[in-house]
């Protein structure tokens, strides 16, 4: 997120990312979305999102400032995000977050107008043998999300191919937001 152009406001890695899309029917999908779905071949897609962010911390300031974040510098994710077009700008839009911090949770929603909720997290991965699990249960409802996958480990990681739809999923550096009656976004930045 940046401060003034081309600044950014915070940074933290995003390590064990594991991303699982789904292709779904546009017009139920947009009744719970308040922006414009993007869509790709006449379909919404979204997708889940496990991860664990490490060292959030602001962009400036160095040790001084980073203090400030160390309750939260490094927890677990699970989002669910679909794709949306405001104006001429593509982006996603988050449609839950279990965020296993309960500070984050709290600042969450009114910093960002993120739609986070209190997971209880446990991934196990071992990507070096390419066995991934894990389970997140919604700490309010008690539902829960399991996950088991086994991946090829000798697949080297590329950047994604011109027009492809990896591209399209991938490639998203806004966000735009709806909570606590709020909508917001915020720009991203990663390596392609």
């Amino acid at each position: 997120m940046r401060r003034t152009r081309g600044e950014p406001l915070f940074v933290a890695d995003w390590v064990n990312v594991l991303m699982i899309h789904f292709a779904v029917d546009a017009k139920p999908l947009q009744w719970e979305v308040p922006f414009e779905l993007d869509l790709r071949e006449g379909w919404a897609f979204v997708t889940l999102v496990a991860f664990t962010m490490r060292e959030m911390r602001l962009a400036f300031g160095g040790c001084l400032t980073s203090w400030v974040f160390q309750p939260m510098a490094t927890h677990d994710f699970l989002n669910l995000r679909t794709y949306v077009r405001v104006g001429r700008d593509v982006g996603i839009h988050f449609l839950a977050e279990w965020v296993s911090n309960r500070l984050a949770v709290a600042l969450g929603p009114r910093s960002f107008s993120l739609p986070y909720r209190h997971g209880l997290i446990s991934y196990h991965n071992d990507w070096s043998a390419g066995e991934l699990c894990g389970r997140v249960e919604d700490a309010g409802t008690g539902a829960a999300f399991a996950y088991q996958a086994d991946l090829a480990v000798d697949a080297p990681l590329s950047e994604c191919d011109p027009d492809s739809l990896d591209q399209w999923l991938m490639e998203r550096y806004s966000a735009f937001n709806s909570a606590c009656g709020r909508k917001r976004f915020f720009r991203v930045w990663h390596e392609p």
